[in-house]
């Protein structure tokens, strides 16, 4: 029965994979990437009727087991930002904007490049609309952290200055990055997705 001790399916129901999801597990076994019995599974968000991709082992798993090996070559990381075709611009960027800027967008750039060979990576992250990340709240979304007074409440302040500063970055970067994307590809919308995953 639901909620019954030990039952796996009501922890984590089973939910068909997509077919990103099954592509991006065949370009694991082409990396040699050692599944160590996980597979992807959906898991119910508490209070919600939500489900949220993650891993679960198919073994029992003692502390210290390994659960994952990643070859530091799978990163996309600064390293893998300075390799890429706009590797140049993102290394003049990097001590200007940081390195998390950098790999927005490297990711972002990644992204829509059919050819990358991080496609089937990108084609299984979360979309604008599954995050939920404070850069897409709306004012109203603000309004509903209820707190008697503003100052009362300082999420409202960061959620506020994180909106305001990766607007911001945008600005400063959309006349240099006009050079490397459509301007339908650079976006606020996509710079503050790539920003926020």
């Amino acid at each position: 029965t639901e909620g019954e001790k030990g039952n796996k399916d009501s922890v984590a129901p089973k939910t068909a994979l997509s077919t990103h999801e099954e592509i991006f597990l065949k370009w694991l076994e082409t990396k040699n990437i050692a599944k160590h019995s996980l597979e992807i599974k959906y898991f119910p968000t508490v209070g919600t009727n939500t489900l949220h991709r993650g891993l679960t082992s198919t073994v029992d798993k003692k502390r210290g087991d390994l659960l994952l090996e990643i070859p530091s070559s799978l990163f996309m990381s600064k390293l893998s930002a300075s390799r890429s075709k706009i590797g140049k611009v993102l290394d003049m960027l990097v001590d200007v904007v940081g390195e998390k800027v950098v790999l927005a967008l490297h990711t972002l750039y990644e992204k829509f490049q059919p050819d990358s060979e991080w496609r089937q990576y990108l084609d299984i992250m979360p979309s604008i609309n599954d995050l939920n990340h404070m850069l897409f709240w709306s004012e109203q979304d603000i309004a509903l952290l209820q707190c008697p007074e503003e100052w009362q409440c300082p999420i409202i302040a960061r959620v506020r200055k994180q909106k305001n500063k990766v607007a911001k970055l945008f600005n400063e970067l959309k006349p240099i990055m006009s050079e490397f994307f459509k301007p339908e590809e650079f976006t606020y919308e996509n710079f503050a997705w790539a920003y926020a995953i």
